[in-house]
């Protein structure tokens, strides 16, 4: 998420199940490439969805990293789709993207 106060200009989705082996690679790859091109004024949203390994853990301590990540966890399966229109109805920014977390 953003400083408070800032407003977001682009949001990432990044739909997520049983990715714990790439994930970290793919958030830090797009954190610094957003980074350099948009500043701070970017979000992340990795919609961890009905994951069986630690999918969500790995994109939380990314967002340590950086703060531009923010985690949706949904404990069902509810698909590809599913989880890139859950990313979309948590967006902050008016442009809004989506990825594959690989």
């Amino acid at each position: 998420m953003s400083s408070p106060g800032q407003t977001v200009h682009t949001t990432l989705i990044i739909p997520a199940h049983n990715e714990e082996a790439r994930l970290a690679t793919t958030l830090h790859r797009y954190s610094v490439a957003l980074r350099e091109r948009c500043g701070p004024a970017f979000e992340i949203v990795v919609v961890a969805n009905g994951c069986e390994d630690a999918t969500a853990d790995v994109a939380r301590r990314m967002a340590l990293k950086f703060p531009q990540i923010r985690v949706l966890e949904i404990d069902a399966r509810i698909g590809k789709g599913g989880a890139i229109l859950a990313g979309f109805d948590a967006a902050e920014a008016p442009d809004v993207a989506f990825v594959d977390a690989d």
